[in-house]
C-alpha cells in the first residue's frame, strides 16, 4: 500500500446552476412550469401515480413547504379529532415524511417520488420507483436547564434509503435523486418549528451488478429536537399540535447538478484524456462510472470509477457558518492486459502513473473542490502467468457547499 499527498490545494470557486426561461404554457406568473427532461422523464414514465402534493412553481427553485404543511395536516388532523395526541418525536417524523412526499416535478424537483415508507429492519417489497425508505436509527438524549424548566435534548439519527431504477446510468441518476432529497430535507432544518436543527451526515452508494438496473443510496441525517423533560408530548409547555408555519424558501435553480456530480464528471473527463497524444504513456480504451466492477471487461486498458462513501461535517474546524464540508471517497479500478506476462508489471505501473497524473492535473476539479488526494494504491492481481493486472487507486475529494443546497459549491 502506498500513500501519496497532493500539494497546494487551491480554493474552490462557486459554480452556478442552470436556469429555465419562460415558454409556451406559461403560468399566471408569466413563466412556464418545469417539465420532466432526459432521464427524469424516463423515470417518470415507469413510475406509478405519485402520492405527492402537486403545486405549480416557476423557474426559480422554490421548496414547497406549504405543501409539506398540508400533508402533515392530512396525517395529523384526523388523529387530533379523535383526541389522539402525538409526541414531539412522532410529529418530527411526520414532518420528515411529508417533506419527502413533496418531492415532485411539479414542485420544481427533478423527480416524482413514487413511494415514501417508514420501515424498520424487516423485509419489504417495492413495486414503484423512485422510492424512499425512512428508518429511525439511534437517538442520543441529554438534558438542559432553561430557566426553571428542564428540557430534554434528543438527537435522532435517520437513514433514508433511496431506491432508483434506470437502465442507462445509475450513478448519475442516483446522485440526481440524492440532490432532490438533500434540498427537500435542508430547506427547513427546524422542521416547521418542531426541531432545533437538521444536520446532513453523508451518504453511501450501495449497489452491485446483481442489483441492476436498481441502485440504492443510503443518505444519513440527524435531527436535534427538544421536549419537556418529564413529558415527551409537550414542547415549551404545549401538547399535541403546534406544527409551526411553512414559509416558501427560495433556493437554487432547479435541475442544477450537485457539486458532487460535477466533481465526478470532471474526474472522469480527466481520466478520459489519458492518451499518448496528450503526453501520457498509454492510450486508455475506456473510462466508465460503475456501481460495481462488471464481470466482463469490454476493452483494455480500462479505468472504472466507483463512488464509495461521502461524509459531511459542519461547524468550527470544518466549515464556515452556512457551509458544509464534504469528503467524497472514490475507488479507481485500473485494469491492464499484456499477452506476455513478463512485461505485465511494467504495463500496469505505467498505467498507474498515468492515472495518478491525470487525477492531479486539476486538484480543484474545475474549481468545485478544495483538494483531490490519492490516499493509497493496492495491487489486486499479481498471479504469475496471468495476462491481467489491476491496481485499486483510493481517491479523496474534499469540497464545500451551501448548507441548504448541495449544488452550490463554495
Amino acid at each position: 500500500r502506498e500513500r501519496d499527498e497532493v500539494e497546494d490545494p487551491r480554493p474552490a470557486q462557486e459554480a452556478q446552476g442552470a436556469s429555465h426561461a419562460a415558454g409556451p404554457g406559461a403560468t399566471a406568473t408569466g413563466q412556464a412550469p418545469l417539465e420532466a427532461t432526459g432521464r427524469s422523464a424516463a423515470l417518470r414514465a415507469g413510475v406509478h401515480e405519485s402520492t405527492s402534493v402537486v403545486i405549480p412553481v416557476t423557474a426559480p427553485f422554490v421548496v414547497p413547504l406549504e405543501a409539506v404543511g398540508r400533508i402533515v395536516a392530512d396525517m395529523v388532523v384526523p388523529l387530533e379529532a379523535e383526541g389522539v395526541l402525538l409526541d414531539v418525536r412522532e410529529r418530527v417524523m411526520r414532518n420528515v415524511e411529508a417533506t419527502l412526499r413533496s418531492i415532485a416535478l411539479a414542485n420544481g424537483f427533478d423527480h416524482d417520488v413514487a413511494v415514501v415508507l417508514r420501515v424498520d429492519d424487516v423485509g419489504f417489497n417495492l413495486d414503484a420507483y423512485p422510492a424512499i425508505l425512512i428508518r429511525e436509527a439511534d437517538t442520543q438524549e441529554g438534558q438542559t436547564e432553561q430557566g426553571r424548566e428542564a428540557r430534554q435534548d434528543n438527537l435522532l439519527e435517520l437513514e433514508l434509503g433511496l431506491w432508483i431504477r434506470d437502465e442507462e446510468a445509475p450513478p448519475e441518476v442516483a446522485n440526481a435523486f440524492l440532490l432532490d432529497v438533500q434540498r427537500a430535507m435542508m430547506a427547513d432544518p427546524r422542521r416547521g418549528g418542531l426541531a432545533h436543527d437538521t444536520l446532513e451526515r453523508g451518504s453511501q452508494l450501495i449497489a452491485s451488478e446483481t442489483m441492476a438496473p436498481f441502485a440504492y443510496q443510503a443518505a444519513r441525517f440527524a435531527i436535534d429536537f427538544r421536549h419537556d423533560h418529564d413529558d415527551p408530548f409537550q414542547q415549551d409547555g404545549v401538547a399535541g399540535g403546534g406544527f409551526g408555519s411553512f414559509p416558501l424558501v427560495v433556493g437554487a435553480k432547479a435541475h442544477a447538478l450537485s457539486a458532487r456530480e460535477r466533481i465526478v464528471r470532471d474526474l472522469v473527463a480527466a481520466l478520459q484524456a489519458i492518451a499518448r497524444a496528450n503526453g501520457y504513456q498509454n492510450d486508455v480504451a475506456a473510462v466508465e462510472r460503475v456501481l460495481d466492477v462488471p464481470a466482463r471487461i469490454p476493452a483494455f486498458p480500462v479505468i472504472f470509477v466507483q463512488e464509495t462513501q461521502e461524509t459531511k461535517q459542519e461547524g468550527a474546524g470544518a466549515a464556515p457558518a452556512g457551509l458544509v464540508r464534504a469528503d467524497l471517497r472514490l475507488t479507481l479500478f485500473v485494469w491492464a492486459r499484456e499477452d506476455l506476462a513478463a512485461t505485465l508489471p511494467g504495463e500496469v505501473n505505467e498505467l498507474l502513473a498515468d492515472t495518478k497524473r491525470a487525477v492531479r492535473v486539476d486538484v480543484t476539479r474545475g474549481g468545485v473542490a478544495l483538494m483531490t488526494q490519492v490516499t493509497g494504491t493496492v495491487q489486486e492481481v499479481d498471479d504469475v502467468g496471468t495476462p491481467f493486472g489491476l491496481h485499486r487507486v483510493e481517491t479523496l475529494v474534499r469540497y464545500r457547499h451551501a448548507r441548504n443546497d448541495p449544488s452550490a459549491a463554495r
